[in-house]
């Protein structure tokens, strides 16, 4: 059986996995702290699997799905904090009329609905 393939593709998944958390910084680490965890709890599955074992397959498999799915919903994340705060900024210099500030509260309330759509941890906390 060759592993070459597995150990590559286990290599990308590594380095991307590395990569994506490098992007988190304390703004977003709640948010991503479940699919994090997913990732991280498939790594302890796979620590005790040799090169030869019938399972190297499958777990590749499903850490780079995980890997992937996580550096999806980092990258999704990080765009959205980054509107948030664009629009966090335009209340402060729009003009002072009711409907100036709810529009942009409702652009705000927007993301923030797509963010619990899209199932992020602990959004609740962070919202406050």
């Amino acid at each position: 059986k060759l592993v070459y393939p597995f150990a590559m593709a286990l290599k990308d998944a590594v380095r991307t996995y590395a990569q994506t958390c490098s992007k988190i910084d304390s703004n977003i680490e709640a948010l991503v702290a479940a699919y994090q965890k997913e990732v991280q709890t498939i790594i302890s599955e796979g620590l005790p699997l040799k090169w030869d074992s019938d399972r190297l397959e499958p777990f590749v498999k499903r850490f780079a799905d995980k890997v992937f799915l996580f550096q999806e919903k980092v990258n999704d994340l990080i765009s959205k904090n980054e509107e948030i705060h664009q629009h966090i900024d335009a209340l402060s210099s729009c003009a002072l009329q009711q409907e100036a500030f709810k529009e942009q509260l409702d652009l705000i309330q927007k993301i923030v609905d797509e963010l619990n759509l899209a199932s992020f941890s602990n959004l609740a906390s962070w919202v406050r």
